[in-house]
Order: C-alpha cells, then structure tokens, then sequence
C-alpha cells in the first residue's frame, strides 16, 4: 500500500507541476499579446523647427490596421490630419496642407504609388513644399520593404512638383541615408 501511495503521489505532484507550467505559459502569452496591441504600427513624420532649418521626426500611432497597405493608407492620412496637441507641444508641425486628399493608394511589391489631390502642391515657399515631400517620403518608405514612392496628383505622375519647381525622380528611390533630411 505504500509503494501505491508514493506512485501516486509522484502522478499527482507531475500533474500540479504540468497544470502551473500552463497556467504560466497562458499569463505570459496573456501580457505578451496584450503589450504587443499597445505597440505603434504607424510613423507619421512631422516637421521639427530648428533654430536656422527644419528636420523630421517620428510620431509613432498605435492604429486599427489590416495589412500593409492599410497601414500605409492610414499613415499618409494621419500625415494630411497633422499632429495632436501633444505631438504639438512637443514642437512638431506639418507642412502638408489639411485640405489634401488621399485619393488612392496601391501597393505592388517594395513600390508604393499615391494618388492625391491637388491640394497637396498648393501655398507655402521653398521650405514648406521641400518639407510636404520629405514628410511625405519617409512616413511612406518607414516600413522596411518599401523603397519607391510614385507620387501622383489627380492620377497624373509628378515630376516638377508645385510653383517651386521641385524635380522630383518618380519613383522616388530610398537612398541609405544616416540621419534625417535636413533643409
């Protein structure tokens, strides 16, 4: 009888070990999931006054996205809608005009095409439209498989942007670059 107790009781404590062992796996992937949904999908890159230019800087949004050109889509709107108070407060601006529209945005390999509205050219000098392109740019080049951007405005390919007579290659190509545009 005794030997039939301590079987017994090795089953048991194997079956306790093996219930807390899953109970542990479930809370870590609990917490593990649960910080994953707080994390940014999104960069929005806004302008950031310096005391003699401009530069960018992230803004990361935790978004309600499908695949990655939703996210993408969001990300430019995000972009057109500007930044919030508190990104405000931090100092960051747009010089997107609030009245661009996005009319269209398609994905085909590592080469994003955007479609938008005239608006997005209009007011502002030199430094104003180099900083739209280059808010532009790199909030649609920050996932890492995307190096082209082809602009289009009302569905015609850009290639001398705004009154300002930017040249722009389209498709704009990603070039390694160490540190953020500076104008």
């Amino acid at each position: 009888m005794k030997r039939w107790r301590e079987g017994d009781l090795r089953i048991t404590t194997l079956r306790l070990v093996t219930i807390a062992l899953l109970i542990l796996l479930a809370l870590a992937t609990f917490f593990s999931l649960r910080t994953l949904r707080r994390l940014p999908n999104v960069v929005v890159y806004f302008v950031k006054s310096e005391e003699t230019s401009f530069t960018l800087s992230p803004a990361y949004r935790r978004e309600r996205v499908d695949g990655l050109e939703g996210q993408l889509s969001i990300a430019v709107q995000r972009l057109i809608d500007g930044p919030t108070s508190s990104e405000e407060q931090r100092g960051l601006s747009s010089a997107v005009p609030t009245t661009t529209k996005l009319l269209e945005l398609t994905l085909e390999k590592n080469q994003v095409t955007v479609n938008l509205s005239n608006e997005f050219e209009t007011g502002g000098g030199m430094a104003s439209v180099q900083g739209r392109l280059e808010q532009l740019f790199y909030t649609l080049t920050q996932p890492t498989d995307i190096d082209k951007v082809n602009l289009l405005l009302e569905g015609e390919s850009v290639i001398v942007f705004s009154g300002e007579g930017i040249i722009i290659e389209n498709p704009w190509t990603r070039k390694t670059r160490e540190t953020l545009p500076r104008w």
